[in-house]
């Protein structure tokens, strides 16, 4: 996407025409290489299995995931500013990267029904005055022509941040936090 005015990159905020630079896309490329194909965590390189030990060992409820960066990764800052400045634009940004990593993205395995952003509970909705995972569905669903609504799913408040939360503490935290709101869209 080419803007008519100069913005920075979402990666290195070096300043030009582009959402993000065609080096920070080839870093992010790069950074797709060694993955589980089932969570998308790092694993060795050596490794000739393509999921990790602990997708191995007990496989999630989901077929695979795709992601552009890790997080404390070098997007951290875009993300950061788009979630807690409301600095919408990167969530283009982060489109842009995404068709580029994956050209044919949600299209290739299988067929792809709805797009489903992650509910915040009405709190954080509150605290943070927006949903960034709600406009960032709005921007691949228009972009992808693929349905997309935020009723769908709902979320119970958790107490804390999930950000200071181990990873095993953020699993059981997540436990029954989800539901499906049972209307047709």
């Amino acid at each position: 996407m080419y803007l008519l005015l100069p913005t920075s990159c979402i990666g290195c905020q070096e300043f030009q025409t582009e959402t993000i630079c065609q080096k920070c896309r080839k870093r992010l490329n790069d950074f797709q290489i060694n993955r589980c194909s089932q969570c998308a965590l790092p694993i060795a390189p050596h490794e000739k299995n393509p999921l990790c030990v602990d997708c191995l060992r007990k496989r999630p409820a989901f077929d695979a995931t795709l992601c552009l960066d890790s997080y404390g990764g070098f997007l951290t800052e875009a993300i950061h500013s788009y979630k807690y400045q409301h600095q919408i634009a990167i969530a283009h940004g982060l489109l842009d990267a995404w068709l580029d990593i994956y050209p044919s993205g949600l299209l290739d395995s299988q067929a792809v029904d709805w797009i489903l952003p992650i509910p915040m509970s009405q709190e954080k909705l509150h605290q943070r005055g927006f949903n960034q995972s709600w406009e960032l569905c709005k921007i691949f669903s228009k972009k992808l022509r693929i349905k997309t609504h935020w009723k769908v799913l709902q979320r119970m408040h958790i107490e804390g941040n999930q950000v200071s939360a181990s990873k095993q503490e953020r699993a059981q935290r997540l436990n029954n936090v989800f539901s499906i709101i049972p209307k047709k869209y």
